[in-house]
């Protein structure tokens, strides 16, 4: 099996997601821009990337490839409260991690979590 399909994909809607804030971000100064970046509350989408690699799994000596991808999106509700909503998307790859298994691609189990935090 292949990571070429999936790892293609993931990297157009990065772009896209880069690519559509663009023209938002070019009015933002890079002082005011680092600013928000350390702001958890700050009106900014965010995409980080998470990869975790685990090897020797199994009596095969298999390996398992785990990439959390967690989109953090501030959605205005209003009266001046911003919904947070992150996701937590695992795609699992794993190869010979049993006798009987060759190698899988899927998602597991994905998290939703949101919050409004209250502004003073």
């Amino acid at each position: 099996m292949s990571w070429k399909l999936p790892q293609t994909a993931c990297l157009a809607a990065l772009l896209a997601t880069t690519l559509s804030g663009a023209g938002a971000m070019a009015q933002t100064s890079d002082e005011d821009l680092a600013k928000q970046t350390q702001n958890p509350i700050a009106n900014l989408i965010s995409v980080p990337l998470q990869n975790n690699y685990e090897c020797c799994i199994g009596p095969d000596g298999g390996a398992r490839d785990v990439l959390n991808i967690q989109p953090v999106v501030p959605i205005p509700v209003g009266g001046g409260l911003t919904m947070i909503v992150r996701t937590i998307l695992p795609v699992i790859y794993q190869d010979r991690t049993s006798p009987t298994n060759g190698a899988h691609l899927g998602v597991g189990d994905v998290t939703q979590s949101s919050f409004s935090p209250r502004r003073r």
